[in-house]
């Protein structure tokens, strides 16, 4: 388990050892412990402190049991989890089973395992899910952990699937850092939970120019004020995992 960029540094080198079943336990175990539990944000209309995973648990042990799944055992080579400063990558040997693309991975797809004997064995076991929702299941539950959406990689020799850290804000930044634009966006966020790029728009009618409102919107998700979804005209904005520094 790498650490750093260029794989030249390890915070573990380790090998797992046995039957999918075990393996399937401890990989989750021994990446939980890396990864060091949960983090902490205070809001500032809340007393309450509210912690949470740095990586959903749940999206992370999906993406391992994917690898141990559906990679080609026919290949040489290994399963390899590299943990780095700003995102987990799992990469295994083989693309992806015939007649998938990428693009299906966070849509409605049939369930196509390229072993079908190891999936069913899962399966009893209660390791994945049967009708091949576990990649959606990945996607919804980074949204909802607030990170960005992650990203897979596919040749003929390798799938990567790739977990991206939250951003956090600067130390030196501070909400009163911003200007008066930034802070009209996040306060409308703070009331709705939820912003179209046409409704960010509307928060200034004509007197700010387009460029401007990128401009402001590209520096609070940069900064990990708010997190961008979806492209084009279905945008959209959430608070990010710095909406309560201050």
């Amino acid at each position: 388990m790498p650490e750093g960029k260029t794989g030249n540094l390890y915070s573990m080198d380790k090998t797992f050892e046995g039957g999918i079943l075990s393996v399937a336990e401890q990989v989750p175990n021994t990446l939980a412990t890396i990864l060091g539990g949960v983090t902490s944000t205070f809001s500032t209309d809340r007393w309450q402190r509210e912690d949470r995973s740095t990586f959903p648990i749940t999206a992370l042990r999906e993406g391992i049991m994917n690898a141990l799944v559906h990679r080609d055992y026919n290949m040489n080579g290994n399963i390899i989890i590299g943990v780095f400063p700003d995102s987990i990558q799992i990469s295994n040997p083989g693309g992806l089973p015939e007649g998938l693309k990428l693009a299906d991975l966070k849509r409605d797809h049939p369930s196509v395992p390229r072993n079908p004997d190891i999936a069913h064995i899962c399966f009893l076991h209660g390791l994945i899910e049967k009708v091949g929702r576990g990649t959606q299941r990945i996607v919804e539950d980074c949204r909802k952990a607030r990170l960005r959406d992650p990203k897979w990689q596919s040749s003929k020799l390798e799938t990567k699937l790739t977990f991206f850290a939250p951003i956090a804000a600067s130390k030196s930044q501070k909400e009163e850092d911003l200007n008066e634009r930034q802070q009209i966006i996040l306060n409308a966020l703070r009331e709705v939970k939820h912003l179209k790029s046409k409704d960010v728009t509307n928060l200034f009618g004509d007197r700010i120019t387009d460029r401007t409102i990128r401009n402001d919107l590209q520096a609070l998700v940069e900064g990990g004020w708010i997190v961008r979804r979806g492209r084009g005209r279905s945008t959209s904005y959430v608070l990010g995992p710095a909406k309560g520094t201050k």
